[in-house]
């Protein structure tokens, strides 16, 4: 569905896929992976599948790649789905059995006006939950790092090709690097930090570009290809945005699709549960500093929790919530990952300086703060040069309870240094969305909180 300003929705995204391909058949279509687990009632309460099912009516993409979304609907799901209901190719070179066999192709090789255009897909490297392994043959399956399967695949591909692409979904400082660390490749798409590129024209190659999240628009690159000189001459990327706030037309049949899923799954979906005061904002790429959502919802777990500070981690929160009538659509998908609340003991000053750390390493990835936090305030410095982030906690109790993500406990080291994981042994609470339906029905006005966290101040 559109988030509630108008943009995105898959029946939109299908007419201007649909566009694409006819007025242009030279076209290359990829997705750079997630296609799964957004939040949607439908799809979480089928485990996906009717997603599975929307995906197949989608124009054909030329390829896809294999997201850590893709992975978390279990590996057999997967596998299955990728027969049934996938209409182009999923790849993964660093997908991998216990004996190192891929699933799916490494690469696809793709021939335009005469130019041989090779794409190497990567996927997220995370450890693969149980509940998602493949009960089948070749369990249990890993992610390699990319570092160990780039080299001898560009050793491989670059010789029997004139373009040579890396559809890679990983982390965007990963995919910075890895451009670096790798000049044979011409051209880098992301599609794992919800980062939206800055439209840019580059003479020669190298760009590194992503095109934002949730299907709000669509990434468009130009390469210009010298067949004297066998080389990209020039790069341009610019993005075209997706959704009704546009005046574009849905594709009618995934329209109907969405409703009878909705009437299916979730019938109650849109009945209101609650009402915002006022717009509820989120930490983006517009707006990278502060938002109220995740302030409101750092508050929430904090008090539920009974700690002394509480952080949520940027990606978790996806769609701002608008003033007025909140359904609880509406909220799961602000909140689309289901996860349960966690909380560990630290001392203040090690936990100060971890969490320091990691906001200037995000600072430093997306130039946003990566976290929205209860109580205390984040400060910054320096900003015109060499910013300086910090944390400051209120109160003075040492050690301290710290509630957060159980992800983020999981995944520490997505978020945080590796000398500073994992985070020591952490409790397990409820799940973070049913504790905030279960805080509207007891308080069902939403105040977002003031403004103030993030405090920039002067060198």
């Amino acid at each position: 569905m559109p988030s509630r300003n108008g943009r995105g929705g898959l029946a939109y995204l299908a007419t201007t896929l649909k566009v694409i391909r006819e007025g242009d058949p030279d076209a290359i279509l990829i997705d750079v992976g997630d296609m799964y687990k957004k939040g949607s009632q439908p799809a979480q309460l089928s485990n996906d599948e009717t997603m599975a099912e929307i995906v197949s009516k989608l124009p054909a993409f030329n390829f896809r790649v294999v997201g850590n979304n893709e992975v978390k609907i279990g590996l057999d799901n997967l596998f299955s789905w990728a027969k049934k209901y996938e209409p182009a190719p999923l790849i993964s070179a660093n997908l991998v059995d216990k004996d190192g066999k891929r699933p799916f192709d490494p690469y696809v090789v793709v021939r335009r006006l005469g130019v041989k255009i090779g794409f190497i897909g990567l996927t997220h490297s995370f450890e693969i939950e149980a509940k998602d392994q493949s009960k089948g043959v070749g369990a249990p399956f890993r992610i390699l790092q990319a570092e160990e399967v780039l080299p001898k695949l560009i050793k491989e591909l670059r010789p029997q090709v004139d373009i040579l692409v890396l559809a890679a979904h990983l982390d965007h400082s990963l995919n910075d690097r890895l451009a670096s660390k790798f000049p044979e490749l011409d051209l880098v798409l992301g599609g794992h930090s919800h980062i939206l590129s800055p439209e840019q024209k580059l003479t020669g190659k190298g760009l590194v570009v992503e095109a934002g999240e949730y299907g709000r628009q669509i990434g468009v690159v130009h390469l210009d290809y010298d067949v004297n000189k066998k080389t990209v001459v020039q790069s341009e990327f610019s993005h075209w945005a997706v959704g009704p706030v546009l005046n574009q037309l849905a594709d009618v049949e995934i329209a109907q699709l969405i409703e009878s899923h909705y009437n299916k799954w979730a019938p109650e979906a849109r009945k209101p549960i609650a009402e915002a005061m006022g717009q509820l904002s989120l930490i983006n790429s517009q707006n990278p500093k502060e938002g109220t959502l995740h302030n409101w919802v750092a508050d929430i777990i904090r008090k539920s929790a009974k700690t002394d500070f509480s952080f949520i981690n940027r990606q978790m929160l996806r769609e701002e919530i608008q003033k007025g009538t909140v359904d609880k659509e509406n909220l799961l998908m602000a909140l689309p990952y289901p996860g349960e609340l966690v909380d560990v003991t630290m001392k203040r000053a090690q936990f100060e300086a971890m969490f320091d750390r990691a906001l200037q390493r995000e600072w430093a990835k997306t130039t946003m703060i990566g976290f929205g936090v209860s109580p205390g305030s984040i400060r910054m410095t320096g900003l015109k040069q060499n910013p300086r982030i910090s944390v400051f906690l209120s109160g003075n109790r040492d050690p301290i309870k710290i509630a957060m993500p159980h992800y983020v406990a999981t995944h520490c080291e997505e978020f945080f240094e590796i000398s500073d994981c994992p985070f020591p042994r952490w409790r397990v609470g409820p799940d973070i969305r049913e504790l905030i339906l279960n805080h509207l029905k007891l308080q069902p006005k939403i105040s977002p909180p003031g403004l103030g966290r993030v405090r920039e101040l002067n060198d």
